[in-house]
């Protein structure tokens, strides 16, 4: 996104290697939480944490965020499919929707692609989505699980 950004503000000319970048930043990420060991642990019982807020954080990590984060790609793909697709469709001779097609997106006319205006606000605000997606997941789920791990470590040793 930021060298299609850079390349459309700066008025540089086309070349063939934006194809793929184009393609990426419009690509479809879905979350995946793999979750194998909570469940594992839900299925036999947390009764032998005996710690609650450890329960309670483990609970919150795994149900509520999880969630939470199948509510936010549920919005991104209205916020694609209904705002960004139409637009992409009259800019683009296809959208490719999954980053792993070798299909490339190749402007059907780059001259009126870096002054469209609409095109330009789909690709920060679909940047946007994605740096406060990346910035949750590092700050929510990353550090909700140290210190989870971290609990767990001091359960460990006070059950030892």
């Amino acid at each position: 996104m930021e060298i299609i950004l850079n390349q459309l503000e700066r008025n540089l000319p086309y070349n063939d290697s934006l194809a793929i970048h184009f393609t990426l930043a419009h690509s479809r990420w879905i979350a995946q939480v793999k979750d194998d060991a909570y469940q594992n642990l839900t299925d036999y019982g947390l009764n032998f944490i005996k710690n609650d807020t450890i329960k309670i954080e483990m609970t919150n990590l795994y149900g509520n965020r999880k969630e939470f984060l199948y509510k936010l790609d549920e919005r991104f793909n209205l916020f694609y499919y209904q705002v960004a697709a139409p637009v992409l469709i009259d800019c683009f001779d296809k959208i490719t929707p999954h980053a792993l097609s070798r299909e490339k997106m190749i402007p059907l006319n780059y001259r009126e692609l870096s002054k469209n205006l609409k095109y330009k606000s789909i690709l920060k605000s679909t940047k946007a989505y994605m740096e406060g997606y990346i910035s949750w997941q590092e700050n929510t789920i990353l550090n909700g699980l140290n210190e989870l791990v971290n609990r767990l470590d001091t359960e460990i040793k006070y059950n030892d």
